[in-house]
């Protein structure tokens, strides 16, 4: 008897192959959603790790380096505090570029890489595999581009409900503005400045770099609207892998919270604001100012 193999035919084939089209399009949105959820939580560990790196600073110098009084006016100690804590200046403490200098802060990061949010393709396209972090005056610090984090220059280690740092997806409005309005003015060598007052000093805004506040937060508590850009969001600072509402925060006790909400977010300023009129290290209360890395 003959031997009769049968194949499939070309309907066969075609209605096989639209039952994999049809379980691909099922499939693909929940592996996408999957991975989304799954860098967030990359990103709050490297918050977290940020976090822990600069409490680790404030362990040894009893406070941030924008509130370590040993960062001293050039003029006054020709920058032995700072060179001591590994920058070439006390105004790389307020740059979020040229903090990386610190000792402390680099050795305990190791590499720049973990200030790049695996949600934010953008900086890790810049990132690569990051560089070495060594510290000391001539290290050339970490390109804004290749950093997903807002440092809080109003964080205080012994304020523990103070925000820290945040993911830099953050709408935001113009910290000089802000600061003629609660900060500290002056004038020094004949020019008014403007700026913030700190445990070392007063702080202008020449010294500090890429500075912002939340959005309308000069407006006062009643009208600010912190709101946390999504992937549609602002070319210059939005992450496409959170949606609108969606960032991370860490406090100055080392917490994270995986913020959703634009209200949730506005809690944590507020309350990051309240906190901030009690004791601790901060002179000047009410500092919301971030040194807020962008594209």
């Amino acid at each position: 008897m003959k031997n009769m193999k049968k194949g499939f035919t070309l309907i066969e084939l075609l209605v096989v192959i639209a039952i994999i089209g049809i379980l691909a399009s099922m499939l693909l949105p929940t592996l996408a959603k999957a991975k989304k959820k799954a860098n967030r939580l990359k990103c709050a560990n490297n918050v977290g790790t940020i976090a822990k790196a600069f409490n680790g600073y404030a362990t040894d110098e009893q406070a941030f380096p924008w509130m370590d009084t040993d960062l001293q006016a050039n003029s006054f100690d020709k920058r032995a505090g700072a060179r001591a804590k590994g920058f070439a200046s006390y105004w790389n403490a307020f740059s979020s570029q040229k903090m990386w200098r610190s000792y402390s802060l680099a050795n305990a990061l190791n590499n720049s890489l973990t200030l790049c949010s695996p949600s934010d393709p953008k900086s890790k396209s810049k990132a690569k595999s990051g560089i070495a972090l060594t510290g000391g005056k001539d290290h050339p610090g970490v390109a804004r581009q290749a950093q997903s984090y807002a440092l809080c220059l109003g964080a205080d280690s012994l304020i523990p409900d103070t925000v820290l740092l945040s993911t830099r997806n953050f709408r935001s409005s113009s910290a000089k503005t802000y600061m003629n309005k609660y900060g500290k003015k002056w004038t020094y060598q004949g020019t008014a400045k403007t700026g913030w007052t700190f445990p070392r000093g007063d702080v202008s805004t020449d010294v500090m770099y890429n500075e912002k506040v939340p959005y309308k937060a000069h407006k006062g508590i009643a009208k600010m609207d912190p709101q946390f850009y999504g992937p549609t969001g602002s070319v210059n600072y939005k992450i496409s892998g959170l949606d609108a509402g969606q960032g991370q925060i860490a406090k100055s006790d080392g917490s994270v919270d995986q913020v959703t909400g634009n209200a949730v977010y506005k809690g944590a300023i507020v309350n990051h604001l309240e906190a901030t009129s009690g004791s601790g290290n901060t002179l000047l209360s009410g500092n919301c100012v971030f040194l807020r890395v962008y594209h």
